[in-house]
C-alpha cells in the first residue's frame, strides 16, 4: 500500500541543504482506507521518536488515519525545548493535523504534554478543537494507588539513568550500540 506522507513529511531545508531542526514535525504515517476517517495523533515519550509507533501502524483499524509527531524531546533532541511548557509542543502537533485529531494517543513523557495540553484546551487556552478520546500509555502505570508505594518511587529515582539508557537501546525504531550513552563508571 502506498502511503501519502502528507504536507509535513518533508523537512524544511536551510540554504546549505541541511535539514532544519524544527521542534515539532508531524507526518501522516498512514492514510485511512475508508471515507470520513478517524484522525489519530500519536505522541512519543522522552528520548524516543515517532518511529516508536511503527509496529502499531499496520495493526490499527484501517478506518484510522494515523499521524505521528516527532517532538522536541526526541532521541536526537532539539536544543532549547525546555524553555517552553510541554503543552506548547503538544498544541503545535495537534494544530498540524488537518481538522485536528479525533483521538490522541500518548506514551510516557508524551502523556505529560497531552494532559497539560488538554487542561489548557479545556479552560479555553487552546486554538484548536479537542479530541473525542485520549489514550495515555505509561510505563509507570499501577492498577491502584497502593501499588505505587515509596519503594516503587525509590526504584525509579535510583535507577533513572539505567532505565533511560535501556529504553534508548530497546526502542523499536532505533537501536543504539551498548556503548552509546552508557555512563562511565
Amino acid at each position: 500500500m502506498s502511503v501519502d506522507p502528507g504536507p509535513y513529511a518533508t523537512p524544511v531545508r536551510r540554504s546549505g541543504g541541511e535539514a532544519e531542526q524544527r521542534p515539532v514535525i508531524v507526518r501522516c504515517a498512514r492514510r485511512a482506507l475508508a471515507p470520513d476517517p478517524l484522525r489519530v495523533l500519536l505522541l512519543h515519550g522522552l528520548c524516543s521518536n515517532a518511529g516508536v509507533w511503527d509496529p502499531f501502524l499496520p495493526l490499527a483499524d484501517p478506518r484510522c488515519e494515523l499521524w505521528t509527531a516527532d517532538l522536541p524531546w526526541r532521541g536526537t533532541g532539539v536544543h532549547g525545548w525546555t524553555g517552553l511548557p510541554v503543552e506548547t509542543w503538544a498544541d503545535q502537533a495537534v494544530a498540524a493535523v488537518p481538522g485536528g485529531p479525533d483521538v490522541v494517543i500518548a506514551h510516557s513523557f508524551g502523556t505529560s504534554a497531552a494532559l497539560t495540553w488538554l487542561d489548557r484546551w479545556s479552560t479555553g487556552g487552546a486554538d484548536t478543537r479537542g479530541p473525542s478520546a485520549v489514550v495515555l500509555v505509561s510505563p509507570l502505570y499501577r492498577a491502584t494507588a497502593e501499588e505505587f508505594d515509596w519503594n516503587s518511587l525509590a526504584y525509579y529515582v535510583n535507577n533513572f539513568d539505567r532505565i533511560l539508557i535501556e529504553g534508548m537501546h530497546m526502542g523499536p525504531s532505533r537501536r543504539l550500540p551498548k556503548s552509546a550513552g552508557t555512563p562511565s563508571p
